[in-house]
C-alpha cells in the first residue's frame, strides 16, 4: 500500500510539472500569435503607405502625412509564422504529455484505493483469524513466533484429545452402570 501511495505522489508531482509546462507553452503561443499579428498589421500598413511621402493624404485618416514620414517596414512574416507554428506544436505536445501523465496519475490513485481496500480486507481477515485462534488457544497472539503458536495449538489439540478420551471412558462407565442397573431392576421385578 505504501508503494502505491508513493507512486501516486510521484505522479502528482509529474502532473504538476506537466501542467506548468503546458501553461508556459500557452503563454509562449500567445506571445507568438501577438507577434505574428503585429507583423501582419505593420505589413498591411506598409502596403497601404507604399509610395506615399510627406504631404500625401493618409490612406487611413485622410490627413496629410507629416514631414519626415517614413513608410513602415514590415517584419519577417515567414519567421513570425514559423515561431507561431512551433509554439502551437509545443503547446500540443505539452497538452498530450499532461493528458498522458494525468491518466497515469488517475491510475495510480485507483491503485492506492484498491490497495487500501485489499489492506482493509486483509486486516479484517487477520482479526477474524486471531479471534478463531483465541477460541482454540486462549491468550494466543500473532506477535508470537510460529513455533510458539504451533506449540500452543499442539498442546490445545492434545488437551482436547485427552478430554475426549476421558469423556468416552466416562460414557463407557455410565453405559456399564446403566446396564447393571437395568439388570438389577429386572431381577427385582421377577
Amino acid at each position: 500500500h505504501r508503494e502505491a501511495v508513493e507512486e501516486s505522489g510521484r505522479r502528482q508531482e509529474e502532473l504538476s510539472a506537466a501542467a506548468e509546462a503546458y501553461g508556459h507553452s500557452v503563454i509562449v503561443r500567445g506571445e507568438a500569435e501577438t507577434h505574428l499579428e503585429d507583423v501582419r498589421r505593420i505589413d498591411h500598413a506598409a502596403a497601404a503607405a507604399s509610395g506615399l511621402g510627406p504631404g500625401d493624404p493618409c490612406p487611413i485618416c485622410g490627413r496629410g502625412l507629416v514631414s519626415g514620414f517614413v513608410s513602415p517596414h514590415s517584419g519577417d512574416e515567414a519567421e513570425a509564422r514559423a515561431a507561431w507554428d512551433e509554439a502551437i506544436g509545443a503547446e500540443s505536445r505539452t497538452l498530450k504529455e499532461h493528458s498522458r501523465i494525468e491518466a497515469l496519475s488517475e491510475a495510480a490513485m485507483v491503485a492506492v484505493t484498491d490497495k487500501a481496500a485489499k489492506q482493509a480486507q486483509a486486516d479484517a481477515d487477520s482479526k477474524r483469524a486471531i479471534e478463531e485462534l483465541r477460541k482454540v488457544v486462549p491468550g494466543a497472539d500473532l506477535a508470537d513466533d510460529d513455533a510458539t503458536l504451533l506449540r500452543m495449538l499442539s498442546t490445545a489439540a492434545d488437551e482436547a484429545a485427552e478430554s475426549e478420551k476421558q469423556a468416552r471412558a466416562g460414557e463407557r462407565k455410565a453405559a456399564l452402570a446403566l446396564g447393571t442397573a437395568v439388570e438389577s431392576l429386572n431381577g427385582l421385578r421377577q
